[in-house]
C-alpha cells in the first residue's frame, strides 16, 4: 500500500504504520508542480542521508523508487527566476547514486555550474568519479528543457554542464544558455588517460557562451547529432580535439563561432559552419565533409586553416560542400597542409582559394597534392592558385607537370581559370584537347579549335546571358533509360535545317496544361492532308449541315477573363464562340460532339513543384480545332447559299 502526500513536506510530517512499504508525493513544493515522487520504505537509515532520502514523523526512512529521475522531484521549479542550483545538483546526484536516467522536464532552469559526475567530484585529474548515465530533455522547438547561467554564479572557464570521462552517456534534448555570463555551455571531456567511448550527445541547443559553446575534447568514439550553436561572443563554437579517437558528426549547425576540429576517423555530414574550420593537429587524417556549407572565419578570413606544423598531417576530403565568397584577397584555404585535400563535387565561391604557406610531403620533395573532381570555380581568379597546387578533373597529376602514361593515354584533363605544374593551362576553360569536352568560361572568349561542346556565360556583356556553343551542324536532346540511347530533339543548321523531333508523327509541342501564349510565325502551319492517310471524303449530313448553320449564327465578340483582369477596359476583343456552346448545337441536332475532331476536351493530374515552387491542381480545358471548324461551318454557308440560288 502506498501513503499519499501532496508534497515532501506534508510527508515529511506524516506518521506511515509500520505496514506501509511505500509512499506517493503528488509535488515536491505544491501537487502538481512536477514533483511527483514514489518513495519505497528502506530498512535502516541511509549513510550518508542525501536529497533523495526522506524520514517521516515515525523515524522510518525513504529513498526514492522511480525508474528515472526528474530534477524537479528534488525541488527544482523550471520558472526562470529561482535558483535552482542545488536542485538540480541533487537530482544528478541521486541518478548517479541510484543508476538512473536524469530527466529534464520542459522549463527554465536558472543555475550556477553543474558537474554531470555529481557535486562530490572536486574537478580534478586524480579524483575520477564516475559519470551519470544519461540526461534527457524534452526537444518541443522553443518551448525546451533549459539551463540558464546565472549572473554571478560563475568563475573563469566554468561550463554551465561539466561532464568528464564519460563512458556510454547519452544527453540529448536539451538547451544551455550560457546568457552572456559562462565562458563555457558544455564542457564534456576525457581528463585521465584514455578516450571516452560510445557517447551520444544530441539535439542540443546551445547559445551565448564566451569563448566556447560545446568542448567535446578527447570525447572520441562518439556520434553527435542535432547540435546548434549560436550567439555570445565564443570565437570557438564547438572544439573536437580527439587524439586517437573517432568522431560522427551530422546536422551541426555553429551560427557562430568557428569548429575547432582535431581527431582520426571522422565524419561531418549536413552540418553548416558560418564561421569556419580550423585543423589544429599535425595528426590529423580521414576526415571527411559532407554536404557541409563552410563559410569564411570573420576574422582569419578563411573557410578552412590548418594550424598544423609538421609533416604528419593527412588528407581531408570534402564532397558535395559548398564555400561561399570570402572577403577579398582572402584565400578559403590557408595554413599548412602535408598530404593536401580531395574535392568531390563541391561549389567554390571563393574569389582567391589558396594561400600559399605550403610544406612539402615528408621525404617526396614535393608540396601536397589537390585534387579537383567535378567541382565548380564560381569566382576563383587564375592568379590567386599557386603553381605548385595540383589541378586535375578525375585524375592525379603530380605538381611537377610529370603524367603517368595510363592517365595520358586517357586523356589530358585540363583546369577552370586554374593552373597545373608550373604554368597556367587554358585560361578559362576546362577541357579535353583531343577533340572533347570544352567547359565553361566567365568573361567571354574562344572556344579551343578542338573542343566539341562548351558554354559561355555573359559573352557579348548581357546581364545573366549564357550561350550554348557546339561544333558540327546537329545539336541532339538525348534521353538515357539505363540501357538505351534514344534520340529525341534536334536542331541542325545545316542541310535539312531547322528545330524538329526525331521522330515523326510522335511528340507534341506543349500539352493541355503547358501551353505556348502565342506562336510567331512567317507562314501559316502545314498540316498534313494527303488522301494516301485518309478514307474518302463523305458529304455531311442534313444534322450536321443545321449544326454548320447553326454555329455560324453563335459567332461574336468576346474578351478574356485574365485580360480584363490585367487590363480592365483595355482589354482587346476577339472572335468567335465557346467550346460549350458548339457542343450544345451539335447534341440538339443529335449529334455526338466528340465524335468530331474539332471539339477537344483535355483533362489533366495534379502536379507537384519542383525545387519548392508551386504545383499545379487538376484540371480540365475545352479547345477548338479552328481550321476544322471554319471548314464545317463554311459547309453550312454553302448549304445555305445553294439553298438561296436554287429559290
Amino acid at each position: 500500500m502506498a501513503y499519499e502526500f501532496d508534497t515532501r513536506a506534508a510527508a515529511v510530517a506524516a506518521t506511515i504504520p509500520a505496514t506501509g512499504n511505500a509512499l506517493r508525493l503528488s509535488g515536491y513544493w505544491a501537487a502538481g508542480d512536477g514533483g511527483e515522487t514514489l518513495y519505497k520504505r528502506l530498512g535502516a537509515a541511509p549513510s550518508p542521508v542525501k536529497a533523495w532520502h526522506l524520514q517521516t514523523a515515525d523515524g522510518a526512512w525513504w529513498q526514492i523508487a522511480e525508474n528515472t529521475i526528474n530534477v524537479r522531484q528534488l525541488g527544482a521549479k523550471g520558472d526562470g527566476t529561482t535558483d535552482d542550483t542545488t536542485a538540480c545538483q541533487n537530482a544528478i546526484d541521486a541518478a548517479k547514486a541510484l543508476g538512473k536516467i536524469l530527466f529534464v522536464p520542459v522549463g527554465s532552469y536558472l543555475t550556477g555550474p553543474l558537474k554531470l559526475n555529481g557535486s562530490d567530484w572536486d574537478g580534478s585529474t586524480t579524483n575520477q568519479q564516475p559519470s551519470i548515465k544519461g540526461i534527457k530533455g524534452e526537444a518541443r522547438g522553443y518551448f525546451v528543457s533549459r539551463f540558464a547561467a546565472k549572473t554571478g554564479a560563475y568563475a573563469a572557464g566554468q561550463a554551465v554542464l561539466t561532464l568528464r570521462n564519460a563512458a556510454s552517456v547519452s544527453v540529448q534534448g536539451l538547451h544551455v544558455d550560457g546568457a552572456n555570463v559562462a565562458d563555457v555551455g558544455c564542457d564534456f571531456a576525457w581528463i585521465g588517460a584514455g578516450p571516452s567511448l560510445e557517447n551520444v550527445f544530441r539535439d542540443l541547443f546551445v547559445e551565448n557562451c564566451n569563448s566556447t559553446g560545446l568542448n567535446l575534447d578527447n570525447a572520441g568514439d562518439t556520434i553527435i547529432s542535432g547540435i546548434w550553436y549560436r550567439g555570445g561572443s565564443a570565437p570557438v563554437g564547438l572544439s573536437m580535439q580527439l587524439p586517437g579517437g573517432g568522431i560522427w558528426a551530422d546536422n551541426v549547425i555553429l551560427s557562430t563561432g568557428k569548429l575547432l576540429l582535431s581527431c582520426q576517423n571522422a565524419g561531418l555530414q549536413n552540418c553548416g559552419f558560418f564561421q569556419g574550420v580550423e585543423l589544429t593537429s599535425p595528426s590529423y587524417h580521414n576526415i571527411h565533409f559532407d554536404a557541409c556549407h563552410i563559410y569564411p572565419n570573420p576574422v582569419t578570413g578563411n573557410a578552412v586553416y590548418a594550424n598544423t606544423a609538421g609533416f604528419s598531417t593527412r588528407v581531408a576530403t570534402f564532397t558535395g560542400c559548398f564555400f561561399p565568397p570570402a572577403a577579398a584577397n582572402q584565400p578559403a584555404f590557408a595554413g599548412r597542409w602535408h598530404q593536401g585535400a580531395i574535392f568531390n563535387g563541391c561549389q567554390i565561391n571563393a574569389t582567391t582559394f589558396f594561400d600559399d604557406n605550403f610544406e612539402p610531403g615528408a621525404g617526396s620533395g614535393f608540396p601536397p597534392v589537390f585534387q579537383f573532381n567535378h567541382c565548380s570555380f564560381a569566382s576563383v581568379a587564375p592568379a590567386s592558385i599557386p603553381g605548385k597546387v595540383l589541378v586535375a578533373f578525375n585524375v592525379q597529376r603530380r605538381p611537377d607537370g610529370v603524367i603517368d602514361p595510363a592517365i595520358r593515354a586517357a586523356g589530358d584533363i585540363r583546369g577552370n581559370n586554374l593552373y597545373a605544374g608550373d604554368g597556367q593551362i587554358a585560361a578559362g576553360t576546362l577541357q579535353v584537347t583531343a577533340g572533347g569536352l570544352f567547359g565553361r568560361d566567365m568573361n567571354g572568349g574562344t572556344a579551343p579549335a578542338d573542343a566539341y561542346f562548351g558554354m559561355m556565360w555573359n559573352r557579348s556583356g548581357g546581364a545573366a546571358e549564357t550561350e550554348l556553343m557546339y561544333r558540327g551542324v546537329v545539336w541532339r536532346l538525348t534521353s538515357w533509360d539505363g540501357t538505351t540511347y534514344t534520340p529525341r530533339l534536334n536542331f541542325s543548321y545545316g542541310a535539312g535545317s531547322g528545330l524538329y523531333a526525331e521522330a515523326d508523327n510522335v511528340q507534341n509541342l506543349g500539352i493541355a496544361s503547358r501551353r505556348w501564349a502565342t506562336v510567331y510565325a512567317g507562314t501559316g502551319v502545314i498540316n498534313t492532308s494527303d488522301a494516301r492517310s485518309k478514307t474518302a471524303v463523305a458529304p455531311l449530313t442534313p444534322a450536321e449541315i443545321a449544326a454548320a448553320r447553326a454555329l455560324a449564327g453563335e459567332i461574336g465578340t468576346y474578351r478574356l477573363l485574365d485580360a480584363v483582369q490585367a487590363k480592365g477596359e483595355g482589354a482587346r476583343s476577339h472572335v468567335g464562340l465557346t467550346v460549350q456552346r458548339a457542343i450544345e448545337i451539335l447534341q440538339g441536332e443529335g449529334l455526338d460532339p466528340m465524335r468530331y475532331g474539332f471539339i477537344c476536351h483535355d483533362r489533366w493530374e495534379a502536379e507537384d513543384g519542383q525545387d519548392g515552387g508551386a504545383g499545379k491542381p487538376a484540371g480540365d480545358v475545352y479547345s477548338f480545332r479552328h481550321d476544322e471548324l471554319l471548314l464545317f461551318i463554311t459547309r453550312g454557308f454553302e448549304a445555305r447559299l445553294a439553298a438561296l440560288e436554287a429559290a
